[in-house]
Order: C-alpha cells, then structure tokens, then sequence
C-alpha cells in the first residue's frame, strides 16, 4: 500500500507542470483517483519512479464538498491523457480551484 506524501502546488502554473509531467510519463502512473474518504486526489507511481527515479507518491489536499467535482476534473484528464492529449492550462485552473492550501 502506497504512502502518500501531501503536496500543494503554489499556483495553476506550477500544478500544470506536475500535470504534463505525468502525462509525458504515464507508463509510471499507476493511478490517479479521488478519495472521497479523505478529500483528496491520490497520484500511485511505479516502484521504478518511486525507488530510482526519486518520485514520492503524493496526494493533493481537496477543499471541503469539492470532492465530486475533483473527481470529474481528474477523469477528464485522465481520458484526455490515454487519447494522447496533454492536460491544459484550463485543467489545471479548474483542479487548482478544487484544492485545500491550508495545513492540517
């Protein structure tokens, strides 16, 4: 079972980066899927990305009744992502506004 570490981008601009990069690598995504239980989306790399490439698996903070429409955002990308499509800066707007900042 995966420890996620937290992970909170400082702008859209930065998760968007974090977006393509997975796109650009997604033989090493195992997945990407929204927990509901814990309000958060959880990223599970491979172990090759985990041990050698030095990638922690992590999860993104989701603000408080957003957890549904994180869910639609991120299988969205996700489909657009297996067509070939890489995300855009309207992706990463639309999930960066879902995102809880504060510490907890």
């Amino acid at each position: 079972m995966p420890t996620f570490t937290r992970t909170v981008p400082k702008d859209a601009a930065e998760l968007f980066g974090f977006l393509v990069e997975l796109h650009d690598n997604q033989k090493h995504v195992v997945s990407i899927e929204a927990n509901a239980n814990d309000s958060r989306v959880e990223i599970d790399l491979s172990r090759t990305a985990n041990t050698f490439g030095g990638y922690p698996d992590v999860f993104l903070p989701i603000r408080r009744g957003q957890i549904e429409l994180a869910q639609t955002v991120v299988a969205r990308i996700r489909r657009q992502s297996e067509l070939g499509f890489a995300p855009t800066t309207m992706d990463a707007e639309a999930l960066f506004q879902l995102i809880d900042p504060s510490p907890r």
